[in-house]
């Protein structure tokens, strides 16, 4: 959610003016009519999940308004949302979420309010404001509450596929800060920027929050040099979701209590910016300990980010030969990642195996939100 109160606090005010900004934004976008021609024509959109390597928390409002600037190092990978969006000639509107394992039906001109479950859709459907029938069914290729940007990149697919309809198409800075409306002010839900900026642009790269700017730095990696990386990484699911608005609500208020945890931010940027020289560089060994540094300062926001079945995995990797790891997304659960050499990886997977958890390869992802075309 954007700031609130203390609207006259000169540190805050460029924050109004991105809200009032956004909101005006969000108010010219046109209501998208259907074409005639599309009722035929299933429309699909995918949206790709993100890993962050380091600056997670300097990506928040109420840190950027206070100190300025944020930094945040990541990438897209190739773990996708979908949205099929298929029209109806009636007012109906039937929405399968494989993910929830659920189906549900409403009528045109319903809030969705007695399915709570679905919030996160009918919010979003709402905003759009379609004064048509559709079916939507969505899935995606890693849990909810996984740490990779899951909420966003579900929104986004969804807002993409309507954007095909419009004859007045949003581009992908418009498409971010929709999604953004939607999640911190419509649902209310506590986060920061860059899970949006990533899965709209998609990439590897150094997002800049300065002042009401926001900038991407894309690091450019000749086919080998990213085969390289890639082969260095390992996810790991923990087999816990949470709720990420939830603890980033628990990290506030930890930091309105003692200011002093914004220094664990701070340094928490500055190993954005030196990740971001070193894979310049060409030092991508790097990426291991500024994983494990990162992994320690956010350990210190709030007790809620780690817990003893997190650090048993933690401790399997990094005793069987991993560089470094941290817990994506804002901590609780969801997926570690580590670094490791590619010699040590096989006998990091095994030892994960041998206490449970089951660790995968993954690739980066350079395209960011897309439509897969109009299929007959």
């Amino acid at each position: 959610m954007l700031l609130q109160g203390a609207e006259n606090s000169i540190e805050n005010q460029v924050f109004y003016v991105v809200e009032n900004e956004l909101r005006q934004t969000i108010a010219k976008i046109p209501v998208m009519k259907p074409q005639l021609d599309l009722y035929k024509a299933p429309i699909t959109s995918k949206s790709p999940a993100r890993i962050s390597f380091a600056g997670g928390a300097s990506d928040m409002t109420d840190y950027i308004s206070k100190f300025q600037t944020g930094a945040v190092l990541s990438t897209t990978i190739n773990l996708f949302s979908y949205a099929k969006l298929t029209l109806r000639k009636d007012a109906k509107i039937r929405i399968i979420s494989k993910d929830l394992d659920q189906t549900i039906m409403l009528d045109v001109n319903s809030d969705g309010s007695n399915f709570p479950k679905f919030k996160l859709i009918t919010a979003t459907i709402k905003t759009i404001s379609p004064d048509f029938g559709f079916d939507l069914e969505l899935n995606s290729d890693f849990p909810m509450g996984s740490g990779l940007g899951g909420s966003t990149a579900v929104i986004c697919s969804i807002i993409n596929c309507f954007n095909e309809l419009s004859s007045n198409k949003l581009n992908r800075k418009e498409i971010y800060q929709f999604a953004f409306h939607i999640e911190r002010n419509i649902l209310e839900i506590e986060g920061g920027w860059q899970d949006q900026v990533a899965t709209c642009n998609g990439g590897l790269n150094l997002i800049e929050f300065i002042g009401k700017d926001i900038s991407l730095k894309p690091i450019e990696l000749s086919d080998s040099k990213r085969k390289k990386i890639e082969s260095s990484l390992i996810l790991c699911f923990t087999k816990e979701v949470r709720n990420s608005g939830d603890l980033h609500n628990e990290q506030r208020k930890s930091l309105q209590l003692d200011s002093s945890k914004n220094d664990l931010i701070h340094e928490n940027k500055k190993l954005a910016y030196l990740l971001h020289n070193d894979l310049i560089s060409g030092a991508f060994h790097s990426i291991g300990e500024v994983l494990d540094k990162s992994w320690k300062l956010k350990k210190q926001l709030t007790s809620s980010i780690t817990n003893p079945k997190l650090e048993s995995i933690y401790q399997t990797a990094i005793s069987h030969g991993a560089l470094g790891g941290k817990l994506l997304g804002a901590g609780g659960g969801g997926f570690f990642l580590f670094q490791a050499p590619t010699d040590k990886k096989s006998h990091i997977v095994k030892a994960l195996s041998s206490i449970g958890f089951e660790a995968m390869n993954i690739k980066f992802e350079n395209d960011g939100l897309s439509t897969l075309g109009n299929n007959e």
